[in-house]
């Protein structure tokens, strides 16, 4: 299956607490801030007894803003619930680092959409490893990102 994006449970979170909701775009602002990005997926099509064989998140097609300050991010598994002021951190265990220019190869999640089988949602947090704060924003949005999933499920 290919997992529904869900934008309406995804956005960003500022460092101040400030939520854009249905805007994933990780990175600096121009005031100095720092964005984490925040993807939901939904994975209740998959059976409960599902096996999780294979599992691919690829972030999509991107549009980079500013003057390149950020160039890598860590991807976690954060299960964030409703996207609110209170999720800009470092929660989740890492799934990996992605850098421009590789930011669209997809990374393997298998383990950690296993672990989530049974839950209405996938979720992931960007977090980027580093803003140049310069007072210019800096950051990467990213639109389309998709989970695709392939499974066994057993029928009794």
């Amino acid at each position: 299956i290919v997992a529904p994006y869900v934008p309406s449970n995804s956005g960003s979170v500022g460092s101040d607490g400030t939520v854009v909701p249905y805007t994933v775009s990780p990175g600096d602002s121009a005031d100095l801030r720092l964005f984490q990005g925040f993807i939901t997926f939904d994975i209740s099509s998959l059976p409960h007894n599902a096996t999780v064989i294979d599992a691919r998140l690829s972030l999509g097609p991107s549009t980079e803003w500013g003057d390149g300050g950020v160039e890598q991010f860590l991807i976690r598994n954060h299960q964030y619930g409703n996207l609110d002021k209170y999720d800009f951190g470092t929660d989740g265990s890492v799934l990996g680092t992605v850098s421009k220019p590789g930011l669209d190869a997809p990374l393997d999640v298998t383990d950690t959409v296993q672990a989530q089988v049974g839950q209405s949602y996938y979720q992931v947090r960007l977090q980027p490893l580093v803003g140049d704060l310069d007072s210019t924003a800096d950051h990467f949005t990213f639109s389309a990102p998709t989970l695709t999933i392939l499974y066994k499920s057993v029928y009794k």
